[in-house]
């Protein structure tokens, strides 16, 4: 099996950064939404320069300084709005503000794709130019933040302001949005106790509908084997209660041939495969080769089918 057959027939989910600890800090036990901001209702459309040439400024006004120019026909990112301005990040990388007249907006048109790319998306300056410019070649986007412990407890790590900016960003595109919800290494108290499983859930779900999501990826660095069956159970109620709610339920695994592969994928909607090792100090972690990635892609896709799977490939924030 080459490498075209494995993007043709699995779906793909990337990382937008190497910094897989950016933009988190203290745990905390609630984050709530963001409130919308007037810049956030243009972030991420695009555009097209139609004047023959403007010069982009440092602020919405005439007389601020100029900062470099943009030509007829040169495509661009809507960052933000002002009155009858507009600051837009051509692809030359130098962002600034023109006016109106200068600029086309085009109309967002949600794509059918074929395939389901899903950026995980962890907070910071990199990771947010990395999604300017790499969000038209994504389908849905899973900012990272949420982190369930063993006794079910979920808390939250991240800037609401740093991720209410990406789901804007994610909305303007016609984007599906997930929460990231990583398990904790040793689940067993919440696998063990009813009370603790149905609290969990309905945690989630609310998270969900709080801020707005599609759905929610639950990423597990660890399955015990002695408790796959529970874990499975778990992830079953999870993906039926949201699905209740016509919400998705994606659960990440790693490579390991101890894991029930296919109960996992009928658990939920969505099975997504990891071919990097967990992060350390923020690093992504090692990546599967090219050999290795055939060889995981070729002994599931004969227990699990095809459509329900998507190949995690940590690019780094590479295109």
């Amino acid at each position: 099996m080459n490498q075209g057959i494995i993007v043709g027939i699995l779906s793909i989910l990337f990382y937008l950064t190497n910094l897989l600890g950016g933009g988190q800090g203290q745990p905390i036990k609630h984050v709530d939404p963001p409130m919308s901001q007037q810049s956030y209702a243009v972030l991420g459309q695009s555009g097209t320069i139609i004047a023959d040439r403007v010069t982009l400024r440092r602020s919405p006004s005439g007389d601020a300084q100029a900062l470099g120019t943009a030509i007829k026909g040169a495509p661009i990112i809507i960052l933000d709005k002002k009155d009858n301005w507009y600051k837009i990040r051509p692809r030359s990388g130098v962002e600034g503000w023109i006016p109106d007249y200068a600029l086309a907006v085009q109309e967002t048109v949600p794509s059918q794709p074929d395939q389901v790319v899903l950026g995980f998306y962890p907070g910071g300056e990199l990771a947010y130019d990395s999604l300017l410019a790499n969000g038209t070649k994504l389908t849905g986007l899973s900012p990272l933040g949420w982190q369930l412990d063993r006794y079910g407890k979920l808390d939250a790590s991240f800037d609401p302001e740093e991720v209410g900016r990406s789901l804007y960003f994610a909305g303007n595109r016609e984007m599906d949005t997930y929460a990231h919800v990583r398990i904790a290494a040793n689940p067993s108290r919440l696998l063990e106790a009813d009370y603790l499983r149905e609290d969990t859930i309905n945690r989630l779900l609310s998270v969900v509908d709080e801020w707005g999501l599609k759905g929610v990826v639950l990423d597990l660095a660890y399955v015990p084997g002695s408790e796959q069956a529970e874990l499975f159970r778990f992830l079953e109620a999870t993906s039926a209660k949201l699905r209740q709610e016509e919400k998705t339920t994606m659960v990440a695994l790693p490579w390991d041939a101890t894991i029930d592969y296919e109960t996992a994928a009928n658990a939920v909607d969505y099975l997504i495969l990891k071919t990097a090792a967990e992060p350390v100090h923020g690093q992504v972690g090692p990546r599967a080769s090219a050999p290795e990635v055939e060889a995981m892609v070729q002994e599931i896709v004969g227990r699990v089918t095809p459509d329900k799977i998507i190949l995690s490939i940590s690019t780094g924030g590479d295109t």
